[in-house]
């Protein structure tokens, strides 16, 4: 079963709706009356039993229970590696957040050297400039 499966069960009525929503228990439209209880993972279709003989002979067919069944496992183990990835994607920010903060801090403290640095040079300079000594 591909992943996009679980999402195309059943058909669409041209306005969005599945028509199988609507309703208790799905029905063939081929043969009405007929309740749908296989899908068809070749054709990626519900089936009654009668299409499931005369249309779909040979072709991978399991009961809807056994696909919802499917389905549900497949979204659980899909949901648990999203909330993973959303966990570690926590942990970087995280990590990132300190790597950004500490570069502010050695961004700060290197400014606030150059500016010592500044100061000290400027002063030697002046007192240069007052003694008439500039080198």
């Amino acid at each position: 079963m591909e992943e996009s499966d679980c999402h195309q069960m059943g058909a669409n009525d041209g306005n969005g709706k599945h028509d199988w929503l609507e309703k208790k228990e799905p029905t063939c439209t081929t043969h009405p009356g007929k309740k749908l209880k296989y899908y068809d993972e070749d054709c990626k279709q519900m089936l009654c039993s009668a299409c499931a003989v005369v249309n779909h002979s040979g072709h991978k067919c399991s009961t809807l229970a056994d696909t919802a069944k499917k389905c549900k496992d497949s979204n659980s183990s899909k949901i648990a590696q999203v909330q993973k990835q959303v966990q570690e994607l926590k942990e970087a920010e995280n990590l990132t957040t300190g790597v950004m903060h500490s570069l502010d801090q050695n961004y700060q403290h290197g400014v606030d050297l150059i500016n010592a640095e500044t100061n000290k040079v400027q002063r030697k300079n002046e007192k240069k400039l007052s003694l008439g000594r500039l080198d």
